[in-house]
């Protein structure tokens, strides 16, 4: 069962969200070996067709989005610059974040994604 964690970002600025997969032992799963890919999408609502935000990795280690990252076991995590951002409509959007392994995939989280509005830029 996904984990629910609800996200507050802002048009226009960084976004930056980190996520840290744990087994049922309470450690740290190694995303770094294991072919391990990941996918995150913010959409309007549940059933929208139309993607808002879409991050997929492409290669093991499990890092999504722009820019650098340090993965380590477990650590996944999604990136977007400020331009990215300011295509974000202002509202209440749903969100999750799969970590695919061959044919097996975890919604690790999920939630609503709220894009507040910028008042400079």
């Amino acid at each position: 069962m996904a984990a629910r964690y609800d996200i507050e970002a802002e048009k226009g600025s960084s976004f930056i969200f980190y996520v840290k997969y744990m087994d049922d032992d309470d450690s740290a799963v190694d995303l770094v070996g294991g072919g391990y890919t990941a996918e995150m999408q913010v959409r309007r609502f549940a059933d929208s067709t139309t993607k808002l935000l879409q991050f997929k990795s492409t290669n093991g280690g499990v890092a999504l989005g722009l820019g650098p990252f340090g993965v380590t076991a477990g650590n996944s995590g999604v990136i977007a610059d400020p331009s990215t951002m300011d295509n974000v409509p202002v509202g209440d959007h749903q969100y999750d974040l799969e970590i695919i392994q061959g044919n097996t995939i975890v919604r690790l989280v999920e939630g609503t994604f709220v894009c507040k509005s910028n008042i400079t830029g």
